[in-house]
């Protein structure tokens, strides 16, 4: 028998409370997963948790944190850059330009 946990997860930002269920033993990539699918959002790469005020890292389980019932996580996103192109010539610059730094 697995039990499971109800927990609440808050993107003030976005203006956005999701309640989720889940297991203790997963680990909080597995929770980010999860509330990216419910949501219907995409990965950020600098997206993430804080319980308490701290940042929880992605690789720690729920059970590491002791969240019980009505736990409540806080998502953020780190602020990043958004591109907005006129046209598709401007795009395909852009993208020569970065590749050009890359290399």
């Amino acid at each position: 028998l697995i039990s499971r946990i109800s927990i609440s997860i808050e993107d003030y930002l976005c203006d956005i409370a999701t309640d989720l269920l889940i297991c203790d033993f997963w680990d909080f990539e597995k929770v980010l997963t999860t509330y990216l699918d419910v949501e219907r959002r995409e990965l950020h790469k600098n997206a993430s948790f804080y319980y308490s005020g701290k940042r929880v890292e992605l690789n720690e389980s729920v059970y590491n944190y002791s969240l019980t019932n009505r736990s409540k996580l806080e998502y953020k996103v780190e602020a990043y850059p958004i591109n907005i192109y006129d046209s598709e010539r401007d795009f395909k610059y852009d993208m020569q330009q970065q590749q050009q730094q890359q290399h």
